[in-house]
């Protein structure tokens, strides 16, 4: 599909968020394209923002009103898509769209009101990638047996390997969720964990390549105006981390930021929202674009077997970021796979403990 084709299926943005483009020349809005009475131009683009639903030009007057800081990066507003008779047609729509950008290797960051629409977003994906990692930033995992999330995790050809759920809470999942996530050896941050040290999420984002980001993760206090959230969740500025976390993540091609319906009923829902947008950029601006490689010069490696199972882990540092990256051997191929960690993690190895992430990964390769 060209461009021509792409502008089929999305509507532009209102006058009113276009117009803040000539206000200011250092805000958001001036600096992007934007599809208005023009559909932009894609040459170039390595970021675009897409909508479902109206719900959306609220959160882009807070965006577009933002400072811009990332001189280097190209940005396009793609605008929103077109309404859809049903649920497959909406699917269909997302999926093309989708497949389009991937193949231009075009970054989305897309603004949704239900989580599954992430399905479509993993078809097109899995035509350019073998492997897919995803993270679910979400207080209850939707993994009921007729969730697209399950429907992603059981269909064939399967390209997932894994699922990190973060910012759980306990007593929202069911013990048939919990037996299932265990079974799957997937993992799973819970909320307490994540707020005692957030930093450890980051080599969860650096797996990563698609995200999910629900609103409803976020603690009520937080964004009063917004309704149906939970008495505990994230603080607005955790969920800033975690964002840019999976914009500086070197594998994210898509974040997906669900019941945006529900933060654009206030001021401060939509300035979040506009936030979280903003602090993905940076992060992608950020980005190091140092996956590890057996033997090259950027990277340091680190062999040690643990006494108690005679297993050799073997960890590679990048020179370029400090960060950490452990190598899973194939259990039956000859060939390996790079795990995303941290320095904890070599240090448990020094201590004689197995790392959980090395021993799920190993597992989800039997």
């Amino acid at each position: 599909m060209d461009s021509a084709e792409l502008h089929a299926y999305l509507n532009p943005v209102s006058p009113e968020c276009e117009a803040i483009s000539k206000t200011n020349s250092e805000n958001f809005a001036s600096n992007i394209r934007i599809h208005g009475r023009n559909f932009p131009d894609l040459k170039g683009i390595q970021l675009v923002i897409i909508a479902i639903g109206t719900q959306a030009e609220s959160i882009r007057l807070q965006l577009y009103q933002l400072m811009w800081r990332f001189d280097a990066l190209k940005v396009a507003d793609l605008g929103n898509i077109v309404d859809t008779k049903n649920e497959a047609e909406r699917r269909f729509v997302l999926e093309e769209i989708h497949q389009t950008l991937f193949e231009k290797n075009i970054c989305t960051l897309v603004l949704g009101d239900q989580s599954s629409d992430q399905l479509a977003i993993y078809n097109a994906m899995c035509k350019y990638e073998k492997i897919i990692e995803m993270v679910q930033i979400n207080p209850l995992p939707q993994l009921n047996e007729t969730s697209e999330l399950r429907q992603i995790i059981t269909q064939k050809p399967n390209h997932l390997f894994n699922i990190e759920f973060l910012a759980t809470q306990a007593y929202l999942i069911p013990n048939s969720i919990d037996t299932y996530i265990e079974k799957l050896y997937l993992g799973k941050f819970p909320l307490g964990q994540l707020r005692k040290n957030i930093s450890h999420t980051e080599p969860l984002f650096r797996s990563a390549h698609m995200v999910q980001l629900d609103i409803a993760s976020i603690k009520a206090s937080e964004l009063p105006h917004t309704p149906n959230l939970l008495p505990n969740g994230l603080f607005n500025h955790e969920t800033a981390i975690l964002s840019r976390y999976a914009g500086i993540s070197n594998n994210c091609r898509s974040m997906y930021i669900s019941n945006t319906q529900l933060a654009a009923q206030g001021a401060d829902g939509a300035q979040q929202v506009a936030q979280l947008l903003w602090y993905f950029i940076e992060g992608y601006g950020a980005r190091f674009n140092d996956e590890p490689v057996a033997n090259h010069a950027d990277f340091i490696v680190y062999r040690n077997q643990l006494i108690s199972s005679k297993h050799e882990l073997v960890f590679y540092k990048s020179r370029k970021s400090n960060r950490w990256w452990m190598e899973i051997p194939h259990p039956y191929q000859k060939q390996s796979f790079f795990v995303a960690c941290n320095y904890i993690d070599y240090e448990q190895v020094l201590q004689d403990e197995m790392p959980d992430r090395w021993w799920k990964a190993f597992q989800r390769l039997m």
